[in-house]
């Protein structure tokens, strides 16, 4: 590990002085630039330990540039401290819901600055610590990956069912829901290229790592950037997964659904016909900069969500068929088969498009969740 490294993004001259002057003498390497763009550029090909940013600055601003970091996965995980004469609490939030980890106002005393910026950069690096000790112990995995798959008896207010057939013992695709809070559920649906049992460990280092995330607070887009970062480690050449993500927020009546080279999910609006929620995103792993599908959605008690695998739209009792005529034949069986539960529409869809099928050629899940 190299000396650690701070970047500081301030057009006031005096100040950006005093900050570099400071962290010097405390031993950091410190570097600088002059507004928001410059700055998250050279974050990007610097990689430094921690930036401080203004935010009232000419070109781009520090709000703007640190919501551009945040979306970038090159340079989603490096902490930002907000450095401002401004001092009223909306511009603080604003900072905050930019992606900013603290907000220092100035005229700045110098022990706050570095007692604020080592606290950061120790967090940084123990989280570091921990996702290189979950991925060294994922080498060592050895269970079956049907043991890690939460039941929906373990989170009954999450209201979801499941049904879930892998084409080997261990399968490529999983499923997961997460309680990241309270009247919160993250449910996910992914799939890790393959159709053999050399999926099972990459599939069970990405659901780690989103776990991981979760519990931690991360924005589901925050998530999938670190993820697309640490999970290369643990893929085989030439393999990728592709992921659908929902965060449910059942106070704000708001769903986030984020796609990373999935198949689109599947929303019913309380008393109205199923449709597809089209988007389009990048898999994870592929590239070290991705594009992911964002959409908010706002939701009311009794709307359902469905998500699902591809391996439930493309073979059917008979064999292959297209995505295109598996997809139009889940969104007419959910139609008509308006259950009073959740559970009841998945079972009917398993029952009619696998009744006699039991060895698949892909991975199948379909998860589906309502809003209470």
């Amino acid at each position: 590990m190299g000396l650690p490294s701070v970047l500081v993004v301030d057009d006031d001259p005096l100040s950006t002085l005093m900050l570099q002057s400071i962290l010097q003498k405390e031993g950091f390497v410190v570097m600088t630039a002059v507004n928001g763009r410059t700055g998250r550029l050279m974050a990007e090909s610097e990689q430094p330990d921690l930036v401080i940013m203004d935010i009232q600055m000419p070109e781009e601003d520090g709000l703007v540039a640190c919501m551009a970091m945040k979306s970038n996965a090159r340079t989603a995980n490096i902490p930002v401290i907000f450095i401002s004469a401004v001092e009223d609490v909306t511009t603080k939030i604003n900072g905050f819901n930019a992606g900013g980890l603290d907000y220092i106002t100035k005229p700045f005393e110098v022990l706050e600055v570095v007692a604020r910026v080592r606290l950061q950069i120790r967090l940084l690096h123990s989280y570091r610590s921990m996702v290189a000790a979950n991925l060294e112990q994922l080498n060592n995995l050895g269970t079956s990956q049907k043991n890690i798959l939460v039941q929906p008896e373990e989170y009954p207010e999450a209201a979801f069912s499941v049904f879930y057939l892998p084409a080997q013992t261990a399968g490529g695709d999983f499923y997961d829901v997460i309680h990241t809070g309270a009247g919160i559920y993250d449910y996910l649906v992914a799939d890790v290229s393959g159709h053999n049992a050399g999926t099972a460990l990459p599939a069970a280092a990405l659901k780690a790592l989103l776990r991981q995330n979760a519990a931690m607070l991360y924005s589901p887009l925050e998530n999938l950037n670190l993820i697309n970062l640490h999970l290369r480690p643990v893929l085989q050449e030439d393999q990728y997964a592709t992921l659908i993500y929902a965060r449910l927020n059942k106070a704000r009546k708001s769903l986030t659904l984020l796609n990373a080279g999935h198949p689109s999910a599947i929303i019913v609006r309380a008393g109205q016909k199923a449709e597809v929620i089209e988007q389009s995103g990048d898999g994870l792993g592929l590239f070290d900069s991705v594009f992911f599908g964002v959409q908010d959605i706002t939701v009311a008690p009794g709307d359902r969500v469905f998500l699902f695998s591809d391996g439930l739209i493309e073979q059917g009792c008979d064999g292959p068929i297209s995505r295109r005529v598996g997809l139009k034949k889940l969104v007419h069986l959910i139609n008509v088969n308006p259950s009073p539960t959740v559970g009841g529409t998945i079972n009917a869809v398993r029952e009619n498009l696998f009744p006699r099928r039991k060895k698949m050629d892909d991975d199948v899940v379909l998860l589906g969740f309502e809003v209470t």
